[in-house]
């Protein structure tokens, strides 16, 4: 394959709406792949690497939001989300850090976790790698797996929702 091939698939791919392109061919294997852009969220306190925040470090970062998020927010109508974070019987779990999620078991394509599984307190359900340090993301409830929201390789910041558990 030529370079002027390759810059043409590569153009071609950040114009469209795949993720990934796998090409091999005699034994040669060209891996194209684009990551999800995470827009960066205005924070009060930034925690030190490997460190949780401080309880309440995040009430009011709805005040330090662009405006036209915060009055997105306040217009969304009530729907799944909102009415699953009112429900007691539902954990949520988010990012105590900031860096890349990892979803599959040690270098396979396997994931740790599926929607609908029953989880464990204490299981493993992703990892996040900072500067090439791994921390574990474990679940604090036994219950159902109800939603994965984030996937492979996706940057996330500190207090992001990754997953919802249904306890029990």
């Amino acid at each position: 394959m030529t370079i002027e091939e390759i810059k043409s698939l590569i153009s071609q791919i950040d114009k469209s709406a795949l993720t990934e392109l796998v090409y091999e061919k005699d034994g040669e294997k060209l891996v194209l792949s684009k990551k999800q852009k995470v827009a960066p969220q205005p924070v009060s306190i930034m925690p030190q690497m490997g460190m949780m925040p401080p309880a309440g470090a995040f009430a009011g970062a709805a005040s330090q939001m662009p405006a036209a998020a915060a009055a997105a927010a306040a217009a969304a109508p009530d729907g799944a989300d909102k009415a699953a974070a009112k429900n007691d019987n539902v954990a949520e779990v988010r990012s105590p850090y900031i860096g890349t999620i990892l979803l599959n078991a040690d270098d396979s394509t396997v994931p740790l976790v599926n929607v609908g599984d029953r989880i464990k307190k204490g299981q493993k359900l992703c990892q996040i790698e900072a500067m090439k340090m791994y921390n574990d993301v474990v679940s604090p409830v036994d219950g159902t797996l109800l939603s994965i929201e984030v996937d492979q390789e996706d940057i996330v910041e500190c207090d992001q929702l990754l997953f919802t558990i249904e306890k029990g």
